[in-house]
């Protein structure tokens, strides 16, 4: 991905903007151990959106593969309103 990016732009590094703690910091914190843990909790049970979260780690993965370092940000909930609705209104006019 990086290359065809490196045609445009001469990007190092990716920040996900999210207001989600959960993903936040599963992906930069929890998702290591989980991994190592067969994608388990330190409690025995198996990590909520497991699958979702799976398919996020591997695309991450091909980006630090290809160069990028992956970060996550927290945005308060009131600050991604308006980053939600245009993401559904996008949605909806390409569907």
């Amino acid at each position: 991905m990086k290359k065809e990016l490196d045609t445009v732009f001469s990007i190092q590094k990716i920040v996900i903007g999210i207001d989600s703690e959960y993903v936040v910091k599963a992906m930069s914190e929890y998702v290591f151990k989980w991994k190592k843990n067969n994608w388990h909790t330190t409690k025995g049970k198996e990590v909520t959106n497991r699958d979702l979260l799976e398919v996020l780690d591997v695309l991450i993965e091909g980006m630090v593969e290809d160069g990028l370092e992956v970060l996550f940000w927290l945005v308060p909930r009131e600050d991604n309103r308006d980053a939600d609705s245009l993401a559904k209104e996008a949605c909806m006019t390409s569907a």
